[in-house]
């Protein structure tokens, strides 16, 4: 499948969340379940304000992080994507 974004709007695949940090310590409370990890599918071109246009800090094959409830779902065949506002992402994982 292929999908172009508009705007402000990315496009990405759901992956697990990490619960543990690269130096081993475990994360384990509550809001961690509303914390989602995605691949970046596509980006939009970014948005429109005061007659500037607001570049897109997200590229594709970035690991976002964002809330579970910002987000609009659906699934193609087994694949569940996600759709989101870029004020919506959290932040990007970096290696």
């Amino acid at each position: 499948m292929k999908i172009k974004m508009l705007f402000d709007r990315v496009l990405a695949k759901e992956l697990e969340s990490k619960n543990t940090t690269k130096s081993g310590i475990t994360l384990d409370y509550e809001g961690l379940n509303n914390i989602k990890r995605a691949k970046v599918i596509s980006v939009g071109t970014g948005n429109l304000s005061n007659g500037g246009k607001i570049p897109m800090q997200v590229k594709v094959d970035d690991i976002i992080m964002y809330e579970d409830f910002a987000s609009v779902k659906f699934k193609d065949g087994m694949e569940e994507y996600v759709i989101l506002k870029q004020d919506d992402i959290i932040g990007i994982e970096e290696e």
